[in-house]
């Protein structure tokens, strides 16, 4: 009796184990809480890192549809150094240096509301990478976001990515 007791709590620790955990962000997303409203931007979510003599640049972007009036969300790291796992700041010129820029909320073809981060420094923003490989980028990002007038804000909170690198 005591063996099959021993089996059965076996057999349920090692199922467990085996599950993914339920946070996980899946592949070609990109989210984020804007003001307080979920948005995605799922459609043609991808990333990219291009490498040169004296600068790296990582670039991750999508849209909430495929239609010239579709909201984009797009995030970058520009570094001297490779980039890796680890945060980076909006605040700050010297390298590395990330941005985030969003278009969003009323929009037409012909005119675009751009969102991006502040350029100097009075609201910050962050985006972390958790993991990063050949293939693939996850992480996370929020931050304060100043319209081109300089006065209007989005707030960019619980921001997740995981896409593939093309």
């Amino acid at each position: 009796m005591g063996k099959k007791i021993l089996i059965i709590i076996v057999a349920l620790v090692l199922s467990q184990s085996c599950k993914k955990p339920s946070h996980e962000t899946p592949v070609g997303t990109i989210s984020a809480t804007i003001d307080g409203i979920a948005e995605s931007f799922n459609t043609n979510a991808v990333g990219q890192i291009t490498t040169g003599v004296q600068s790296n640049f990582l670039l991750i972007g999508g849209s909430d549809g495929n239609s010239p009036e579709a909201n984009t969300l797009s995030l970058s790291i520009n570094s001297t150094a490779t980039i890796t796992k680890g945060s980076y700041s909006t605040v700050g010129t010297s390298s590395p240096v990330a941005h985030i820029f969003a278009t969003v909320g009323h929009m037409s073809a012909t005119q675009h509301n751009i969102y991006r981060t502040d350029v100097e420094g009075k609201y910050s923003g962050t985006i972390a990478i958790t993991l990063i490989s050949n293939t693939n980028v996850e992480g996370t990002f929020s931050g304060k976001l100043l319209l081109d007038n300089g006065t209007t804000i989005k707030i960019i909170t619980d921001g997740k990515f995981n896409v593939s690198l093309k």
